[in-house]
């Protein structure tokens, strides 16, 4: 098993020991996922330098899941939250056809940029969370109809998400500090992503539209009050990322 599988093993282990429901906890273990994962790039980039390898690692450019229909924005903020707490980058990919004589959406690929294991432990944990807001949305506002609870999951999907970015340039630079060589090389492989990503010539994203603003503050609320150190992890969904 390779250094990538073991650590990917780890974090499903991570996910399936949660029991616990509790909203509060919602990003926990993608957080501690996110510390795990950085900690193994700079562990990582210690061994390849001990073997001489000082070129960054390879970059992929992979479908992580694909759609029928336009991607909801809480769905779009949390995905992009997870590749940059991953160390990866995500954009979409649209095809569109004819039907009936019009222009439509035939198809809408979600695809990461990044390392293989870092966009596989992105995914993952991309995954669980959205199993874990989408009920915490149901929760929350009982009663307030789907516009709010869409703001909602959003104002929860950003602020989760910049938190996660957080704690990884945390670890990098509370660990990276005390190694500074496997930090340079860590460098490195953050500037051959960003490097694909400035060859593909995106588009802005654009700003996400929120129709509810006391849903969103109050899913930004709950996204704060979300633990990010404590020792719980989480069961993970066998689910597609978007429907």
């Amino acid at each position: 098993m390779s250094l990538d599988e073991k650590v990917i093993d780890k974090l499903k282990k991570l996910f399936k020991l949660q029991q616990s429901p509790n909203e509060h906890e919602a990003a926990l273990a993608a957080s501690m996922a996110a510390e795990i994962m950085a900690k193994h790039h700079l562990n990582e980039a210690t061994v390849r330098l001990a073997a001489g390898k000082d070129a960054a690692d390879v970059v992929l450019n992979e479908v992580v899941d694909e759609t029928l229909r336009k991607v909801e924005s809480w769905v779009s903020a949390l995905a992009n939250g997870c590749a940059l707490g991953f160390g990866c980058r995500l954009y979409w990919r649209t095809e569109r056809g004819w039907k009936n004589g019009r222009s439509c959406i035939t198809k809408v690929e979600m695809r990461m940029v990044g390392r293989k294991g870092d966009i596989e432990a992105a995914s993952y944990t991309l995954a669980w969370l959205m199993n874990e807001i989408e009920p915490m949305s149901h929760r929350e506002g009982r009663g307030m109809g789907v516009a709010w609870k869409n703001s909602f999951k959003l104002g929860c999907a950003v602020t989760i998400s910049s938190r996660l970015e957080e704690r990884r340039n945390q670890i990098m630079r509370d660990v990276g500090g005390a190694n500074p060589h496997a930090m340079v090389l860590v460098k490195k492989d953050d500037a051959a992503v960003a490097a694909v990503m400035n060859s593909l010539h995106l588009r802005a994203a654009r700003p996400y539209n929120i129709s509810r603003s006391d849903g969103f503050h109050s899913g930004k609320e709950a996204g704060r009050n979300i633990n990010l150190d404590g020792g719980h992890s989480l069961q993970a969904p066998a689910k597609k990322l978007t429907k």
